[in-house]
């Protein structure tokens, strides 16, 4: 049954993962983040959640950065440079 979010804490070191449902945090993962581009950190992403996709309702995202609330786009990311 699809009714957990599927939570993401993209750092510059580790891309942390964990399905969230009723206050507790469950399936808990970690992976190397991808520096080299953004399509790798997409992929990496994308794996994380096709594990997940039939018990996930939505998803997500922490991340360093500073949100520009004119054009709602990350304008930094910390260590995520790419």
């Amino acid at each position: 049954m699809k009714n957990k979010i599927l939570v993401f804490d993209i750092g510059g070191s580790f891309i942390k993962s964990s399905l969230y449902f009723q206050g507790e945090f469950m399936n808990k993962g970690k992976v190397a983040t991808p520096l080299d581009s953004l399509e790798d950190l997409l992929v990496a992403l994308k794996q994380i959640h096709n594990e997940f996709i039939d018990e996930c309702e939505g998803v997500a995202v922490s991340m360093p950065g500073i949100v520009n609330s004119a054009s709602d786009h990350m304008v930094h990311g910390g260590s995520l440079m790419i």
